[in-house]
């Protein structure tokens, strides 16, 4: 009997073992079941003794969070401050949430006087900035070309949340639009996924009159032509298939300066007709519905 007893107590000793043994990587295990398909997020609201809230369930501050994708309504309260809410979305590039509570009352500002937390977010905001601005140049290679300043131009660009792409700027005099976009081409990297505009042109192409579709591409070109007034001259053209690229200058009656204009043409059963309104340089923007190799194609004749 005692034998028995012993061997039971060995047993559960064992056991217990054992448990302890396995206990955190069962845990571990448990911790990362309940992660997946989730986005570790760094949540910092300073004062850090505030309350934060996602759609009402309270989560970490000063800490990570493992939080699903998806838009949320979030909530920063405290004692002596005022509440912030806001409406944010969580996605695969989201990496923090953070911020600083206003004071609205005495107490409020002793407590912030007396407390560094806001200060020590400064450092994650710079921090944030690099990564953004990183993230932004593989998004956006072309812009760290940019400006371009010459004597006679510039190429600068804008960016816009509300925009899907920075739109890139081009200032320059018609006579020296050629340069300019001359000056574009030679950086050597993709400008065509762009909306390029130059400032203060006046494109006599956008106000075109109508013109007579024609079963021949070079007859719709030149009657296209003629719908404006000045002089033009076709410089080259080709067909690729249902498509009709060309390159013409293009000299502003009373002017002495003139700009290369590109256009494509589009076959619609036995006609050809415009795509779109000639313009300096052809991005998916100005000239859409045609595919981007013919557009880069148009660009170099």
């Amino acid at each position: 009997m005692q034998q028995q007893d012993n061997y039971d107590k060995k047993r559960k000793v064992f056991l217990i073992v054992v448990l302890l043994l396995f206990l955190p990587l069962i845990v571990a295990i448990i911790i990362l079941l309940s992660r997946i398909g989730k986005i570790e997020v760094a949540t910092k609201f300073a004062p850090f003794s505030s309350e934060v809230k996602l759609n009402g369930s309270r989560i970490n501050n000063n800490g990570s969070n493992f939080v699903s994708p998806g838009t949320y309504d979030l909530e920063v309260s405290l004692s002596g401050f005022s509440t912030y809410t806001e409406k944010i979305t969580v996605d695969s590039e989201t990496k923090y949430i953070y911020g600083c509570l206003e004071p609205n009352s005495d107490e409020g500002l002793k407590l912030l006087e007396n407390n560094r937390d806001c200060d020590s977010l400064e450092e994650l905001q710079q921090k944030e900035n690099i990564e953004s601005n990183v993230a932004y140049s593989k998004k956006y290679p072309l812009l760290s070309s940019l400006p371009v300043k010459r004597p006679t131009f510039s190429i600068g660009y804008t960016y816009l949340e509300t925009e899907e792409t920075p739109t890139l700027t081009i200032d320059a005099t018609s006579a020296y639009i050629n340069s300019a976009i001359k000056a574009l081409k030679d950086l050597g990297k993709d400008y065509t996924e762009y909306n390029v505009i130059i400032t203060d042109f006046d494109n006599p192409f956008e106000k075109a009159l109508e013109y007579d579709d024609s079963s021949s591409p070079s007859s719709t070109l030149s009657s296209y032509l003629k719908t404006v007034s000045g002089s033009t001259e076709i410089l080259s053209s080709q067909q690729v298939d249902d498509y009709y690229l060309a390159k013409f200058i293009y000299k502003k009656k009373g002017s002495s300066s003139s700009v290369n204009y590109y256009v494509i043409l589009k076959k619609e059963g036995d006609l050809w007709k415009v795509s779109s309104p000639a313009y300096p340089v052809l991005t998916v923007f100005n000239t859409p519905d045609i595919p981007k190799e013919i557009i880069l194609r148009t660009n170099s004749l």
